[in-house]
């Protein structure tokens, strides 16, 4: 027990270091004056739709998560999974040297249900690759507007084929959630939909007037960054994306790194709600 709560702790103070060392490296490259002065002149009422689409994505994630629940068989209503999403994402943010907001939900629903650990597992490792996939056809979409000539058809044409490997490796991996193969990707493409619209409008309020195309694939590339929690909430890695693809892409950098920031205070005040949500022991 003491060598676990050594492990954990020791991890949180990695989390921690390297997320100084991302914020010194961004802010090396952008002053904070110059993020301060984007925002003070941000058009803010757009930050309210952009909110509002944040947390559409996180019910639909719910949702589709709660699909793949029903298929092991864990029967969970709508608002109770949903409650248990947003505490598992208060988990994730705020404790980050916890268990963990996916090893929470493991634990909570292991002890209220006779299924085994091994099928929760998966359910929860399903979901987030069904994200991640959804991530990775939306980048290679956005590539096919941003790459030159002979790069953007091949980006094209390998969106096309990235669901279908995904089904033949779910086949192998994970044949119990196949019946609501197309329905969970659907959904995760109506996630990642979602988050983009909500980048979208937060440029909007940093009155960011073209290259949108670039920002918003730099966006889906930073969010698979962060899937990996090398840094407590992602902080840094994303930003640590848009200073250097500054160099590559004709983008603002000061704006794109206040993107960054901006989309993890979203993240943040949606994640408190997870403090209030009230799940029975």
């Amino acid at each position: 027990m003491e060598k676990a709560k050594l492990k954990k702790r020791l991890q949180l103070l990695l989390k921690i270091v390297l997320t100084g060392v991302a914020l010194f490296i961004v802010f090396q490259k952008v002053e904070l004056s110059r993020i301060a002065a984007v925002m003070r002149y941000a058009h803010a009422i757009w930050f309210l739709p952009a909110f509002i689409f944040f947390n559409l994505s996180k019910i639909i994630s719910a949702l589709r998560l709660n699909v793949l629940f029903r298929e092991i068989p864990i029967h969970l209503d709508n608002w109770k999974n949903l409650r248990l999403y947003y505490l598992g994402m208060f988990y994730n943010l705020f404790l980050p040297g916890g268990i963990g907001g996916d090893g929470y939900k493991v634990i909570y629903l292991k002890k209220r249900n006779n299924t085994s650990t091994k099928r929760i597992v998966q359910a929860v490792l399903m979901d987030r690759i069904s994200g991640l996939v959804a991530l990775i056809v939306l980048v290679l979409a956005f590539c096919g507007f941003i790459l030159p000539h002979p790069y953007r058809y091949a980006a094209l044409v390998l969106s096309v084929f990235v669901v279908p490997a995904f089904y033949l490796g779910s086949k192998i991996l994970f044949p119990t959630f196949l019946k609501p193969f197309y329905q969970i990707n659907l959904q995760s493409l109506l996630v990642q939909g979602c988050q983009v619209i909500c980048a979208l409008f937060i440029l909007l309020a940093l009155q960011t007037t073209s290259y949108y195309p670039e920002y918003l694939a730099l966006f889906l590339v930073s969010s698979i960054i962060t899937i990996v929690p090398v840094t407590v909430g992602g902080v840094g890695m994303r930003e640590l994306v848009f200073v250097y693809a500054a160099t590559v892409f004709p983008i603002d950098e000061e704006k794109a790194v206040t993107l960054g920031f901006v989309f993890f205070l979203i993240t943040g005040v949606s994640s408190l709600a997870g403090a209030f949500a009230k799940i029975d022991k």
